[in-house]
């Protein structure tokens, strides 16, 4: 399989940027001189900031908020920006300018916070060859990094690696763009295994710890029980220790259930999905890069072949001149 980057969906990619300015000042107080190791003067001082219209700015504060998850929602987030189908651009221009309304609203109302937004639509096809192909073999890249991840068996590693992956496979045809998608779920369950599974061995042992202050658990076990058996031939009271080696006990049992789990769960992990997902995505290479790779081969022989007949030839006058 190889895509082909002209069979790639149209799709539109939106980027866009909403800031807030204004609404608040700031003022020095209580400056003071000091001197620093060296004898240098330098300045200290307390800074304070005054909010000038706390309605206002909650206002400019909450829009904001409102704007970015509006237009984050519209597609697929990733490091392009939000991507969606071609066919939802007029959605995503309706969706920018009632945004923009509202900004300009507020602006024109607003006496000192204020509100920025600037967005940029632009289409991404099969035409866009060269843009296409750098994401594509971008988008490789990441997958072949996510494997390498999972060999880690770490799980943040994994999910900052599925991090950069976000949204990409809107640009992928659905049949590729299933296989991609079947790979990330596949990741990121492995991701949250680990990372839960590290999560209860470390409840556990911390747990260990607090009960045997860093003595062998499974000698201090031992000594208990033991301490049990005279306890309870003498008639002494023995509810506590009862208690501990039960602790104990029940401690060490999950300790060792956690462990083969964990062991299970390390074992199963496998880079075989994002290798099939890393071929789904292999894009064709166009005829003009086939060609210079094969014009480099066929450069690459003659001159292995000129090295070898003159190595040949020094070999030949070695042979005479000991001789």
């Amino acid at each position: 399989m190889a895509l082909n980057i002209s069979d790639l969906p149209p799709c539109t990619i939106l980027t866009y940027d909403v800031s807030r300015r204004g609404g608040q000042s700031y003022s020095r107080a209580n400056e003071i001189l000091l001197k620093d190791q060296d004898g240098e003067e330098i300045k200290q001082w307390e800074t304070i900031k005054t909010t000038l219209d706390k309605d206002e700015f909650e206002k400019a504060s909450s829009l904001q908020t409102k704007i970015k998850y509006a237009l984050s929602k519209l597609g697929a987030f990733s490091p392009l920006g939000v991507i969606v189908r071609s066919e939802r651009r007029t959605e995503v221009e309706a969706v920018v300018a009632e945004w923009e309304k509202k900004v300009e609203e507020f602006n024109s109302t607003a006496v000192h916070s204020k509100l920025d937004c600037w967005a940029m639509i632009h289409d991404l096809s099969g035409s866009n060859a060269q843009q296409m192909e750098k994401i594509i073999d971008n988008l490789n890249g990441v997958l072949s990094d996510l494997g390498d991840s999972l060999e880690t068996l770490d799980p943040k590693t994994i999910r900052d690696t599925l991090q950069r992956m976000a949204g990409m496979t809107e640009i992928l045809p659905d049949t590729a763009a299933d296989i991609v998608n079947g790979a990330i779920k596949k990741a990121r369950k492995q991701a949250s295994d680990l990372s839960r599974a590290d999560k209860r061995m470390n409840k556990i042992l911390t747990k260990i710890e607090e009960e045997v202050n860093g003595q062998d658990p499974e000698q201090i076990l031992a000594k208990t029980q033991e301490e049990l058996v005279r306890a309870e031939a003498e008639g002494k009271a023995v509810e506590e220790m009862k208690k501990r080696v039960f602790r104990l006990n029940k401690l060490l049992v999950d300790k060792e259930e956690t462990v083969e789990r964990l062991e299970k769960i390390k074992s199963s992990v496998s880079r075989s999905a994002v290798d099939q997902a890393r071929f789904a995505v292999m894009r064709r290479r166009e005829t003009s890069e086939v060609e210079a790779d094969q014009s480099g081969v066929l450069q690459g022989a003659q001159q292995g072949g000129r090295f070898a007949r003159l190595a040949g030839k020094q070999q030949e006058e070695v042979e005479v001149a000991t001789s």
